[in-house]
Order: structure tokens, then sequence, then C-alpha cells
């Protein structure tokens, strides 16, 4: 049988018996229940990811460090705040760079500018479940049609990719994508303030 403390004190509900998804199951439960969620894990003083404890064999002991929602929600919506400006920066140098025909420069930007903006859509969308906000309660309530603007923005920009359509590609980055990021901060602002305002 596994040990389990959460925030250094030993959790006295722990099942005696089952599988780690169970045991892992009924600890996040708990922690739900207490307004909480896990943060790191160890096992056996090993650090581990959630996966690596699920497929680890033995280990006497499980540490768990969990923190209140609202802060692991308060913490990550700030980092896409603060990392949004730069989504915006590598919009504009992705639309400048295609614009001067340089194709070898502009690849890996816009490779990263496509999983950026891929993190901010995960960070808005994880928050909302974590907070139970729905789109329409966030700002002046127009995310969803935002989301999908920025959505479609991407998928029209892959297209222009695919077919070589590079000054048309320009066009989108810096006329479609870059205004619909900033809209987009609109809203992680809003849903930081809410989760600020709210205890």
């Amino acid at each position: 049988m596994v040990r389990v403390w959460i925030d250094e004190v030993p959790w006295g509900e722990a099942p005696a018996a089952g599988t780690k998804e169970e045991l892992w199951e009924a600890l996040n439960g708990h922690l739900a229940s207490q307004g909480r969620i896990y943060r790191a894990l160890e096992v056996d003083g090993e650090a581990l990811e959630v996966e690596a404890f699920l497929q680890v064999t033995g280990g006497q002991e499980l540490r768990v460090t969990s923190c209140p929602v609202r802060e692991l929600v308060r913490e990550s919506l700030g980092q896409a705040i603060r990392y949004l400006p730069e989504l915006h920066k590598g919009a504009e140098r992705v639309a400048d760079l295609l614009e001067e025909e340089n194709l070898r420069e502009a690849f890996p930007v816009l490779s990263q500018l496509s999983e950026g903006t891929t993190w901010v859509l995960q960070v808005l969308g994880r928050s909302q479940v974590l907070l139970a906000l729905p789109d329409g309660e966030i700002g002046d309530g127009e995310l969803s049609a935002v989301r999908e603007r920025l959505l479609a923005v991407l998928r029209d920009a892959l297209s222009s990719l695919e077919e070589k359509k590079f000054f048309e590609l320009a066009f989108r980055m810096r006329e479609e994508l870059a205004p619909t990021l900033v809209r987009l901060g609109g809203y992680l602002v809003a849903l930081n303030n809410t989760a600020e305002s709210v205890q």
C-alpha cells in the first residue's frame, strides 16, 4: 500500500487497495472537493509527471503538492497575458518576412506562432473549465465568435501556406491574425479579473 501525503499532511482517506488510476481519481476528487488541484507529485522523493506515476511500479510514498484552483488559473492566465504581445509581434514578423520573400526565416517563426496561439487557446479553455464560466459570461460575451474567428484565420493561413500564396499569408498574419489576437487578449484579461475577484 502506498502512503499518501497531501501538502505534507498524511491523507487518511486514501483507498486501501486498487489501481494507481483509482488512487489518482480518488485523490483528484478529494482535492476538487477542497477547491484545490494538484501542482506537483513525488514518488519516493522523485518528482514525476502524472503519466509517469501511473506507469511506475512499486513506490512506497506519494507526496502531492496542491494549490487552490483559482491560484493556478490566475498564474496560467497571467502567463498567457504576458505572452500575447509576443504572439502579436510574431504575426507582424512573419508578415514582414513573407513580404521580403524570406521564407527560410518566416517558416520557423510561423511554426512558433502557431504553437503559441494553440497554447494560449488551451490556457483559456482550461481556465474556463476550472472556473466554470461559459463564453457568454466573459467580457462582452462574444468570446465564442472571437475563438471561431481565430480558428478560421488559422485555417485560412494554412490554406494560403499550402497553396504557396505567401503574400496572401502575409496579409492574413498582419490584417487578420494580429487584430484577432488583440481581441483575444481582452478576454484573457476579463477572465483573469474574474478569477481574481472571486475567492
